[in-house]
């Protein structure tokens, strides 16, 4: 029994999080104490659209902002309507903030990082992504599998390099940033709750790293 309790006290202590009177929580995760070549604990891998799921694993990156661990998204299945995703099962969020720093590797259709959030299923979320192909941070909604373009902007995402996105959303407001730039503000009621997690698209081959997470309510 101690050496469970102190196994599941090693785990919360390497992601960092913090619980503020029970309702606010702030998660942030480094991935440094993740094993390398393994879905990180408390991660749950999906896909949404055709083909297999992705390949979430830990590998070594000595230029990540926090090296040397980062999350990567290595599978490169080169099919159009193919995402990948891994969903944080720690936490569901009505409003939030969601920032995770990302280098895209790698895509001859695609080079994609995104955020989603207020996740209800593989068919049914937003997303928040960046395209180093596309040079550009869009906000998506999948309805019943179907996915529409909430809004968008067109920015510079240079590929091998670090970069961040962040989506911060509170009732049926959602904004989106860039590098720390506000890009996107809209408004859409669809979903009003659920988890968060990570994105890519068709042959991506991304890595993230810093992963936070913050309850606005």
């Amino acid at each position: 029994m101690v050496k469970i309790i102190l196994m599941m006290v090693f785990f919360v202590l390497s992601l960092s999080t913090v619980l503020f009177g029970g309702e606010k929580a702030s998660v942030s995760i480094s991935f440094e104490e993740c094993k390398e070549d393994k879905v990180p604990e408390g991660f749950k891998s999906s896909k949404s659209g055709k083909g297999p799921e992705g390949e979430w694993v830990i590998v070594e990156d000595e230029t990540a902002p926090s090296p040397r661990k980062v999350l990567a998204q290595t599978s490169d299945e080169d099919l159009e309507y193919h995402f990948p995703i891994l969903i944080y099962e720690g936490i569901n969020l009505s409003d939030g903030l969601v920032k995770v720093s990302f280098k895209a590797i790698s895509g001859r259709r695609d080079r994609a990082a995104g955020i989603l959030f207020r996740f209800q299923d593989p068919d049914n979320y937003y997303v928040l992504r960046a395209n180093a192909l596309e040079d550009n941070l869009d906000l998506f909604r999948f309805e019943k599998g179907k996915r529409k373009k909430i809004n968008g902007a067109d920015i510079k995402v240079s590929s091998r390099e670090w970069h961040t996105i962040k989506v911060e959303f509170r009732g049926n407001s959602i904004q989106g940033y860039y590098d720390d730039k506000l890009l996107i503000d809209v408004k859409d009621d669809t979903y009003k709750t659920g988890k968060v997690g990570l994105w890519t698209k068709a042959d991506s081959v991304t890595y993230f790293d810093d992963l936070i997470v913050e309850s606005l309510e």
